[in-house]
Protein backbone atom coordinates (compact mmCIF):
# COMPACT_ATOMS: atom_id res chain seq x y z
CA UNK A 1 0.00 0.00 0.00
CA UNK A 2 1.56 3.67 -1.08
CA UNK A 3 1.97 6.41 1.40
CA UNK A 4 -0.41 8.18 -0.49
CA UNK A 5 -3.29 6.02 -0.21
CA UNK A 6 -2.26 5.79 3.75
CA UNK A 7 -2.37 9.44 4.54
CA UNK A 8 -5.47 9.69 2.32
CA UNK A 9 -6.98 7.42 4.89
CA UNK A 10 -5.57 9.31 7.66
CA UNK A 11 -7.31 12.26 6.21
CA UNK A 12 -10.40 10.81 5.76
CA UNK A 13 -10.65 10.05 9.68
CA UNK A 14 -9.36 13.44 10.35
CA UNK A 15 -12.13 15.13 8.21
CA UNK A 16 -15.29 12.99 9.01
CA UNK A 17 -14.13 13.96 13.24
CA UNK A 18 -14.02 17.52 12.24
CA UNK A 19 -17.73 17.34 10.84
CA UNK A 20 -18.74 15.19 13.58
CA UNK A 21 -17.01 17.58 15.57
CA UNK A 22 -17.94 20.57 14.38
CA UNK A 23 -21.98 19.86 14.12
CA UNK A 24 -21.94 19.70 17.87
CA UNK A 25 -20.22 22.35 18.51
CA UNK A 26 -22.54 24.11 16.76
CA UNK A 27 -25.65 22.55 18.87
CA UNK A 28 -23.60 23.60 22.36
CA UNK A 29 -23.76 27.07 20.90
CA UNK A 30 -27.66 27.06 20.05
CA UNK A 31 -28.30 25.46 23.30
CA UNK A 32 -27.83 25.91 26.94
CA UNK A 33 -25.74 22.61 28.36
CA UNK A 34 -29.20 21.08 30.21
CA UNK A 35 -31.47 21.69 27.32
CA UNK A 36 -29.13 19.57 25.02
CA UNK A 37 -28.81 17.09 27.08
CA UNK A 38 -32.34 16.87 27.55
CA UNK A 39 -32.62 17.18 23.79
CA UNK A 40 -29.54 14.43 23.24
CA UNK A 41 -31.29 11.79 26.10
CA UNK A 42 -34.78 12.12 24.02
CA UNK A 43 -34.78 8.78 22.77
CA UNK A 44 -34.20 6.33 25.53
CA UNK A 45 -35.28 2.62 24.46
CA UNK A 46 -34.03 -0.96 26.23
CA UNK A 47 -31.96 -1.70 22.91
CA UNK A 48 -30.15 1.70 23.36
CA UNK A 49 -29.71 0.96 27.10
CA UNK A 50 -28.05 -2.19 26.60
CA UNK A 51 -25.87 -1.24 23.91
CA UNK A 52 -24.90 2.25 25.04
CA UNK A 53 -24.33 0.64 28.85
CA UNK A 54 -21.50 -1.70 27.55
CA UNK A 55 -19.89 0.31 24.64
CA UNK A 56 -19.07 2.87 26.49
CA UNK A 57 -16.12 0.17 27.79
CA UNK A 58 -14.29 1.04 24.87
CA UNK A 59 -13.45 3.82 26.33
CA UNK A 60 -11.77 2.55 29.78
CA UNK A 61 -8.45 2.53 30.34
CA UNK A 62 -8.56 -0.78 31.13
CA UNK A 63 -9.44 -1.71 27.55
CA UNK A 64 -6.26 0.77 26.85
CA UNK A 65 -4.22 -1.66 28.33
CA UNK A 66 -5.54 -4.81 27.17
CA UNK A 67 -5.02 -3.07 23.53
CA UNK A 68 -1.60 -2.66 24.49
CA UNK A 69 -0.80 -5.95 25.84
CA UNK A 70 -2.68 -7.65 22.81
CA UNK A 71 -0.53 -5.88 20.21
CA UNK A 72 2.60 -6.42 21.94
CA UNK A 73 1.85 -10.39 22.15
CA UNK A 74 1.02 -10.07 18.53
CA UNK A 75 4.60 -8.70 17.66
CA UNK A 76 3.45 -5.19 16.40
CA UNK A 77 5.79 -3.51 19.80
CA UNK A 78 5.40 -0.29 17.86
CA UNK A 79 2.09 0.10 17.61
CA UNK A 80 1.73 -1.00 21.79
CA UNK A 81 4.18 1.38 22.36
CA UNK A 82 2.76 4.33 20.52
CA UNK A 83 -0.81 3.43 22.24
CA UNK A 84 0.98 3.21 25.78
CA UNK A 85 2.53 6.11 25.62
CA UNK A 86 -0.34 8.23 24.09
CA UNK A 87 -2.39 6.51 26.76
CA UNK A 88 -0.14 7.87 29.73
CA UNK A 89 -0.24 11.03 28.24
CA UNK A 90 -3.96 11.55 27.76
CA UNK A 91 -4.14 10.19 30.89
CA UNK A 92 -2.31 12.48 32.65
CA UNK A 93 -3.76 15.81 30.79
CA UNK A 94 -7.27 14.44 31.58
CA UNK A 95 -6.98 13.74 35.27
CA UNK A 96 -4.98 16.93 35.57
CA UNK A 97 -7.96 19.18 34.22
CA UNK A 98 -10.48 17.03 36.42
CA UNK A 99 -8.70 17.62 39.47
CA UNK A 100 -7.06 21.19 39.50
CA UNK A 101 -8.42 23.04 37.37
CA UNK A 102 -11.89 22.10 36.39
CA UNK A 103 -12.78 20.01 39.77
CA UNK A 104 -15.84 21.99 40.43
CA UNK A 105 -17.59 20.91 36.42
CA UNK A 106 -20.29 19.03 37.48
CA UNK A 107 -21.65 15.66 35.72
CA UNK A 108 -24.76 15.45 34.48
CA UNK A 109 -26.67 13.43 37.48
CA UNK A 110 -25.34 16.29 39.87
CA UNK A 111 -28.29 18.41 37.76
CA UNK A 112 -30.56 15.33 37.74
CA UNK A 113 -30.25 15.39 42.23
CA UNK A 114 -31.25 18.73 42.05
CA UNK A 115 -34.28 18.35 40.15
CA UNK A 116 -32.86 20.60 37.10
CA UNK A 117 -32.67 18.23 34.60
CA UNK A 118 -34.97 14.96 33.83
CA UNK A 119 -33.74 12.77 31.64
CA UNK A 120 -33.94 8.51 31.28
CA UNK A 121 -30.96 6.95 33.64
CA UNK A 122 -30.07 3.18 32.29
CA UNK A 123 -30.16 0.72 34.97
CA UNK A 124 -27.01 -0.48 37.06
CA UNK A 125 -24.76 2.29 36.12
CA UNK A 126 -22.90 3.70 38.62
CA UNK A 127 -23.21 7.48 38.30
CA UNK A 128 -21.24 10.26 39.64
CA UNK A 129 -21.47 13.93 40.47
CA UNK A 130 -18.17 15.58 39.70
CA UNK A 131 -15.05 16.11 37.73
CA UNK A 132 -16.98 15.97 34.45
CA UNK A 133 -14.66 18.50 32.41
CA UNK A 134 -13.15 16.62 29.97
CA UNK A 135 -14.62 13.32 29.15
CA UNK A 136 -11.76 10.80 30.00
CA UNK A 137 -13.59 7.79 28.08
CA UNK A 138 -13.85 9.87 24.77
CA UNK A 139 -9.89 10.87 25.35
CA UNK A 140 -8.69 7.58 25.77
CA UNK A 141 -10.72 6.10 23.00
CA UNK A 142 -9.97 8.72 19.87
CA UNK A 143 -6.76 8.97 21.10
CA UNK A 144 -7.00 5.06 20.13
CA UNK A 145 -8.39 5.19 17.04
CA UNK A 146 -6.40 7.93 15.61
CA UNK A 147 -3.56 5.83 16.41
CA UNK A 148 -5.15 2.66 14.86
CA UNK A 149 -6.46 5.09 11.37
CA UNK A 150 -2.72 6.21 11.54
CA UNK A 151 -1.28 2.35 11.31
CA UNK A 152 -3.99 0.92 9.94
CA UNK A 153 -3.77 2.75 6.76
CA UNK A 154 -7.81 2.18 4.93
CA UNK A 155 -10.48 3.79 4.35
CA UNK A 156 -12.84 1.74 5.62
CA UNK A 157 -11.15 0.86 8.55
CA UNK A 158 -10.35 4.80 9.40
CA UNK A 159 -14.76 5.37 8.48
CA UNK A 160 -14.93 2.08 11.28
CA UNK A 161 -12.72 3.90 13.94
CA UNK A 162 -15.05 7.08 13.04
CA UNK A 163 -17.94 5.58 14.01
CA UNK A 164 -16.85 3.47 16.98
CA UNK A 165 -15.14 5.95 18.42
CA UNK A 166 -18.14 8.64 18.27
CA UNK A 167 -20.98 5.86 19.21
CA UNK A 168 -18.55 5.20 21.76
CA UNK A 169 -17.87 8.90 23.14
CA UNK A 170 -21.68 9.26 22.46
CA UNK A 171 -22.23 6.80 25.27
CA UNK A 172 -21.32 9.31 28.20
CA UNK A 173 -24.02 11.44 27.33
CA UNK A 174 -26.71 8.62 26.83
CA UNK A 175 -25.77 7.27 30.33
CA UNK A 176 -25.69 11.14 31.58
CA UNK A 177 -21.96 10.30 32.76
CA UNK A 178 -20.87 13.80 30.59
CA UNK A 179 -22.50 16.62 28.86
CA UNK A 180 -21.56 16.86 25.23
CA UNK A 181 -19.26 19.79 26.11
CA UNK A 182 -16.83 17.62 27.89
CA UNK A 183 -16.88 14.83 25.13
CA UNK A 184 -16.22 17.64 22.86
CA UNK A 185 -12.87 18.30 24.47
CA UNK A 186 -12.30 14.93 25.56
CA UNK A 187 -12.42 13.68 21.62
CA UNK A 188 -10.31 16.60 21.02
CA UNK A 189 -7.61 15.97 23.15
CA UNK A 190 -7.38 12.65 22.42
CA UNK A 191 -7.11 12.98 18.76
CA UNK A 192 -4.21 16.00 18.95
CA UNK A 193 -2.75 14.48 21.79
CA UNK A 194 -2.29 10.72 19.60
CA UNK A 195 -1.21 12.82 16.20
CA UNK A 196 1.56 14.33 18.23
CA UNK A 197 2.61 10.82 19.96
CA UNK A 198 2.50 9.62 16.57
CA UNK A 199 4.70 11.68 14.38
CA UNK A 200 7.14 13.15 17.38
CA UNK A 201 8.12 9.39 17.79
CA UNK A 202 8.13 9.07 14.03
CA UNK A 203 10.64 11.74 13.59
CA UNK A 204 12.64 10.54 16.50
CA UNK A 205 12.71 7.01 14.53
CA UNK A 206 13.89 8.94 11.26
CA UNK A 207 16.37 10.66 13.05
CA UNK A 208 17.80 7.54 14.23
CA UNK A 209 18.15 5.44 11.20
CA UNK A 210 20.07 9.03 9.96
CA UNK A 211 22.36 8.68 12.33
CA UNK A 212 23.18 4.94 12.35
CA UNK A 213 23.12 5.42 8.89
CA UNK A 214 26.24 7.91 8.79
Amino acid sequence: MNQNFGQKSHQLFILLFSIIWLILLMLCLTFTKLELHSILNSFHNPIFDFFFKYITHLGDGIFAIILVVIFFALKNKKLSLYLLISFLLTSMLVQGLKSFIFADSMRPFFYIDKGLLNVSLVDQVTMHKQFSFPSGHSTTVFAIATLLSLFYKSPRISIFLVIISSLTAFSRVYLSQHFIQDVLAGSFFGVVSSLLVYYYLEKMNVNQLNNSSK
